[in-house]
């Protein structure tokens, strides 16, 4: 069933298909070369798919039981990351899909944890937190949080300046 509070696109922007402008061949290198000279993230971008082209991945699956005592995330799991996102065509949520498990909190029994804290939490609240574990949270409260902070982006054929 589609709920439209929920909504997961993106704006419109350069950053947002530069990966596509490199990998999908629409540009000769030479072309590539100018527009990094333009745009100097571009040649960044460029390096770590070059880079990563033959990196194996795979190994980040794995669950991490150690987690907990971390302070950084090591340089090879960031790599191994990035190639992931890099291989999925950067879509985050066929990166969580493949890692499954701990990056899904699959472990989690949101059932299980509801029985558990019923005692103690009202029941609006176990609703509402139910809402949030299984569907996330709404658009419309991202939009009043960006009201809130004063960050929400006019249209751009809105008539304000």
């Amino acid at each position: 069933m589609h709920d439209l509070n929920h909504s997961f696109t993106q704006e419109a922007a350069f950053d947002t298909i530069t990966f596509f402008v490199i990998t999908l061949f629409f540009l000769t290198t030479n072309d590539i070369s100018n527009l990094s000279a333009a745009h100097p993230p571009l040649r960044q971008l460029q390096q770590a798919i070059t880079n990563l082209a033959d990196y194996d991945f795979r190994w980040i699956k794995e669950p991490n039981p150690d987690w907990a005592k971390q302070f950084d995330i090591d340089p090879h799991k960031q790599s191994a990351f990035l190639t992931c996102l890099f291989h999925y065509n950067m879509d985050a949520s066929l990166v969580m899909r493949y890692l499954g498990g701990n990056y899904t909190a699959a472990h989690r029994n949101v059932d299980n944890i509801i029985h558990r804290i019923l005692p103690y939490v009202d029941v609006d609240l176990l609703r509402h937190y139910c809402r949030v574990m299984t569907m996330g949270c709404p658009n419309m409260f991202m939009g009043k949080l960006h009201d809130l902070l004063g960050t929400r982006k006019q249209p751009l054929d809105s008539k304000e300046t």
